[in-house]
């Protein structure tokens, strides 16, 4: 278990951030945001042919709790940080949206979330927090990731 997140510096996925925050706190019910893009937010670079698959997973739909998506399981190799992983994005991603002033957290169920793996290591995604100027990523069991947005 990792006692402090990795940081990763990803300025220019900033003005989706901020958009996505914003939309949220504005109405959260029929704002929709792309699986592609919710990789992106991890700090993965989408390659191309990666980038169609995830596209045609479509749009997370948001109301004012809740957030989910279905679609076919996607199972790639990707790089995170200079490191090959496998990552894992379940059939049905879901979970509850949790709004503070400033930011907004969403937190996966159990089983509809996204996994990385690597050998032995298995990370599974709990949690998001969005903020203006960072993201944490937060991994069940401990850990995670800060990725920098300024």
């Amino acid at each position: 278990m990792l006692l402090t997140p990795l940081r990763v510096a990803r300025p220019e996925l900033r003005n989706e951030v901020v958009e996505l925050v914003e939309r949220l706190h504005a109405s959260a019910d029929g704002v929709t945001f792309p699986v592609v893009e919710l990789v992106r937010l991890l700090g993965i670079t989408v390659a191309p042919a990666f980038h169609a698959e995830l596209e045609a997973r479509g749009q997370i739909h948001f109301d004012h709790q809740h957030f989910s998506n279905e679609g076919a399981a996607i199972r790639r190799r990707v790089r995170l940080g200079g490191v090959e992983m496998n990552l894992e994005v379940a059939s049905r991603l879901r979970g509850d949206v949790e709004r503070s002033t400033g930011g907004m957290r969403l937190v996966f169920a159990r089983g509809g979330t996204v996994r990385l793996s690597k050998l032995v290591l298995r990370a599974h995604l709990h949690a998001l927090r969005l903020h203006n100027d960072h993201i944490d990523v937060e991994l069940r069991g401990g850990g995670g990731l800060r990725i920098d947005l300024l």
